[in-house]
């Protein structure tokens, strides 16, 4: 499998004011739109992934834990979408990144206890 080389997660320093106050996950889908990327696909215990020109790419980034996917997940669920996804193991919404930059379709998903997500521009 390819592998898109990407920023670390700890950008902050190079981040305008505005995207220091975003969801961490957005930083994510930041790098999918800086690579032209279509898709974004998180799974615990592999690294982030993109989709880009048709081939799901590794970004150059650890793998995910289960924690650190509760730590970017959460913030992007509001009350009532977390109670639906506790409630039935998933959830659809769509997700939009600043000012109406970019706007993904996200499913956030749970399989064999561990949550993945999957998202389109």
């Amino acid at each position: 499998m390819a592998t898109v080389e990407t920023e670390s997660l700890d950008l902050d320093a190079r981040l305008p004011a505005e995207v220091k106050r975003e969801p961490e996950v957005n930083k994510l889908f930041r790098s999918v739109m800086k690579h032209e990327g279509s898709d974004l696909h998180l799974k615990v215990g592999l690294p982030p992934m993109m989709r880009h020109r048709g081939l799901i790419k590794r970004m150059d980034l650890p793998p995910l834990t289960q924690e650190h996917m509760e730590r970017l997940l959460v913030p992007i669920l509001s009350e009532k979408a977390m109670r639906v996804f506790e409630d039935t193991g998933g959830i659809d919404f769509a997700h939009v990144i600043g000012n109406d930059e970019c706007r993904f379709r996200v499913n956030i998903l749970r399989q064999r206890g561990k949550w993945s997500l999957v998202a389109r521009r």
